[in-house]
């Protein structure tokens, strides 16, 4: 889900009302600028993260319009400012929530840098039940694994669920090497910190995870499908992780969430069904009439993470996706600097008569894919 195409698809689905009707170039291409709201409050946990953003010309191609230099603060029933937001850059905002109880009712409160405040509802906070087990298995005629998560609420409370689930995955270059070019002719060890043999790249979900018992006797969910991850990527040449968030939702969340995820799966045409207006529980007190897209929730987390072997998925371990054959670069500054520098090759180790084995950088530097080398605590 690109979250500029959901703006757009929100902004056509709160305006457009009625009957089917010829499609309007003036209505695609207004700016609304309309405050977006995302986030939950985390009641009990380490931190709460909100991300704000702006919706832009339908249709546009520019990049993402984060709400920069905001102050956010989760209030109390009373009004009193419990904590205040420390600012991420990119629109995004983390607030200290430890002290937060998971029994009192709270609302998030935003000033944006044009002094404008914005509040939500005040919210409940709702105690979220464990998550009994998070599991996979692989789908050949689909060619990749299907994940599930299962939980229960022995109380009955609960009811209505939301999922985030968040991927690492650990992988190797083709080649590893342990030295360095520095300049001219000079060619050095690398240190443990600079290796780059070994990556790490993480990915969080954009999209939708949802599941109600409404209509069931019991509080129970039973292998909901939460995430499908195609053969074709690099996730499980090595090791894989999924770390799965359970958020316990109220009734007006979870419908609020239903709406998003069905305007979303509208695909390109959002007549194919009635639209539906997509009311969130954020209102700006500056400006009552200003609408603003989100909805703030008020919940514990539960968590769990899963891992999965290289061994454990054979099918799923995909070929180096570059051929890489190595070269001898002999010990002459302008032949060097040619593969060093102009074809980016990275020596790999010693050859005779002071030469070196060289690879090209993408066989070479795992950070070509995007990952980082700093193992993850978890790992």
């Amino acid at each position: 889900m690109k979250t500029k195409n959901l703006y757009n698809l929100l902004i056509i689905s709160v305006l457009a009302f009625g009957c089917r009707k010829t499609y309007s170039p003036p209505e695609i291409t207004t700016d609304y600028n309309i405050l977006v709201v995302e986030g939950f409050i985390n009641a009990g946990g380490d931190s709460s993260f909100f991300k704000l953003s702006r919706t832009q010309k339908l249709g546009g191609i520019t990049a993402a319009k984060f709400e920069q230099n905001a102050q956010i603060s989760i209030l109390s029933s009373t009004g009193a400012e419990l904590s205040t937001s420390v600012n991420k850059g990119f629109g995004e905002y983390s607030i200290f929530s430890a002290m937060l109880s998971p029994t009192e009712s709270y609302r998030l409160k935003i000033q944006t840098s044009d002094a404008k405040i914005y509040q939500s509802d005040l919210v409940i906070a709702k105690q979220t039940p464990a998550i009994d087990s998070v599991t996979w298995k692989i789908d050949n005629q689909k060619n990749g694994i299907q994940f599930f998560v299962s939980t229960h609420d022995a109380t009955k409370n609960t009811r209505y669920y939301k999922w985030n689930y968040e991927e690492t995955w650990e992988y190797k270059s083709y080649f590893e090497s342990l030295y360095k070019f520095i300049k001219d002719t000079i060619i050095e060890l690398r240190a443990p910190e600079e290796q780059i043999y070994h990556c790490w790249s993480t990915e969080k979900n954009s999209s939708i995870n949802i599941s109600t018992t409404e209509r069931l006797a019991e509080d129970i969910i039973n292998n909901e499908k939460i995430l499908f991850v195609n053969k074709g990527s690099n996730r499980f040449n090595q090791r894989y992780s999924l770390l799965v968030k359970q958020y316990a939702l109220t009734k007006e969340a979870y419908e609020y969430w239903q709406q998003l995820k069905q305007m979303t799966e509208l695909g390109g045409s959002i007549f194919d069904v009635q639209p539906v207006q997509l009311l969130g529980n954020i209102k700006c007190i500056s400006n009552p009439s200003e609408p603003v897209i989100g909805f703030i929730s008020a919940a514990t987390t539960s968590e769990k993470r899963i891992f999965i072997n290289r061994d454990e998925v054979p099918s799923l371990v995909i070929p180096y996706p570059f051929q890489c054959d190595m070269v001898s670069v002999p010990k002459k500054k302008a032949t060097m600097a040619t593969y060093y520098i102009s074809k980016r090759y990275i020596p790999i180790a010693p050859d005779v008569d002071g030469a070196y084995l060289a690879a090209p950088y993408e066989c070479t530097d795992c950070k070509f894919f995007g990952g980082v080398t700093t193992k993850p605590s978890f790992w």
